[in-house]
């Protein structure tokens, strides 16, 4: 006899084989949020300050759990935010989506920060890292506070629960950059991007901003992807460049987390 097993449910069950703990969240009054997280922290007995790492249009690849692992590395839990597997979403590059547009992805954030901030293996600062819809996500998280109020964020007079915010190849279209982030937020923009253009990411010259543009680089440059998979956008893995953000975003984590 053979269980049946919802998509979420399964989602979670393979990623607590892999050693992983999965949670959905919930709001202050107790009421579930379509939201899934994956909690790797570097030492369940030892205490440090997380990563939150949030997916794009594609949904949770294996490419998010590597940087996971990545981050841990580097001496932070880390946390892979799931947008979609509670609310039925599939893959859909280059559409918005109601529910998942850049102010819910937001909102999905804080959700998980302070779910994050509860944890007894979590202690210190907490930053959170977007790709592409998720760098969208990001960006409409670091606007200035009058626009995350609105959009209900947070709470009025609520501050966002993220010292330093990173997006690659952000959806600029989606959200547009606010002309000064609330906190320090680092973008990584490919020169070649016919998905997420760049055109659409202006208002970067403010201190708080710490930017990185790759002339020839291409849309998701640090995701490999076979060449059997059909993209409706250019795309070319490049190595140097991937190992370069990398480097530009520890960097900017170990000065604002540690």
């Amino acid at each position: 006899m053979f269980m049946k097993f919802t998509y979420p449910v399964l989602i979670a069950i393979l990623l607590a084989l892999s050693g992983c703990s999965t949670h959905q969240l919930k709001d202050q009054d107790g009421n579930a949020i379509p939201v899934l997280l994956s909690a790797n922290p570097v030492d369940e007995k030892k205490t440090a300050p997380t990563v939150l790492i949030a997916h794009g249009s594609d949904g949770v690849q294996n490419f998010h759990r590597e940087w996971a692992v990545r981050v841990q590395s580097w001496g932070y839990n880390a946390v892979i935010i799931d947008h979609y597997s509670f609310r039925g979403i599939g893959a859909h590059t280059g559409q918005f989506i109601p529910g998942v547009r850049g102010e819910d992805r937001a909102r999905d954030m804080v959700h998980a920060g302070h779910w994050i901030s509860k944890q007894p293996w979590h202690k210190g600062n907490m930053a959170v890292i977007g790709f592409s819809q998720g760098g969208a996500g990001v960006l409409a998280l670091v606007a200035k506070q009058e626009t995350v109020e609105y959009f209900k964020i947070v709470k009025k007079g609520e501050k966002i629960p993220f010292t330093a915010a990173v997006a690659f190849y952000p959806a600029c279209s989606l959200s547009s950059p606010p002309v000064k982030p609330t906190i320090p937020t680092q973008i990584h923009l490919a020169g070649k991007d016919t998905l997420a253009l760049t055109e659409f990411c202006s208002h970067l010259e403010e201190s708080l901003y710490d930017v990185h543009r790759y002339q020839d680089a291409t849309h998701a440059f640090d995701v490999w992807i076979p060449s059997t998979v059909r993209l409706n956008f250019l795309h070319q893995y490049d190595p140097v460049v991937a190992k370069d953000s990398q480097e530009n975003t520890k960097k900017f984590l170990d000065k604002l987390l540690k």
